[in-house]
């Protein structure tokens, strides 16, 4: 399934990162039962690319989970994080409470 701009739901969170900005949006419910976001990414250049990424909840605006790498990130991989295994975009705090596994 293709993902457009059109899909973007804003949250009015916006992330800067070295690279660009990300517009996060805001969750919804995935046909699978899961959380999802679409996220607009405003690089550098001047062009802007919606992503799709998993989310903890409908209330996650967490920023996008950047595996460590040189130095760089907010994260690092953890092999009970389904979606660092599968190498799915994610959010941050679905990252955190799947590597501690507190879904309490």
């Amino acid at each position: 399934m293709s993902i457009y701009t059109d899909d973007f739901r804003p949250s009015g969170k916006v992330e800067s990162t070295e690279y660009g900005q990300n517009a996060i949006g805001t969750p919804r419910r995935t046909e699978g039962g899961g959380w999802e976001r679409i996220d607009l990414y405003h690089g550098q250049g001047g062009t802007i690319t919606p992503e799709r990424r998993f989310a903890a909840g409908p209330d996650d605006r967490s920023p996008m989970a950047r595996t460590m790498y040189a130095g760089k990130g907010n994260c690092e991989y953890h092999p009970k994080c389904s979606c660092c295994w599968l190498g799915f975009s994610h959010t941050l705090e679905l990252h955190q409470r799947e590597a501690v596994g507190s879904w309490d």
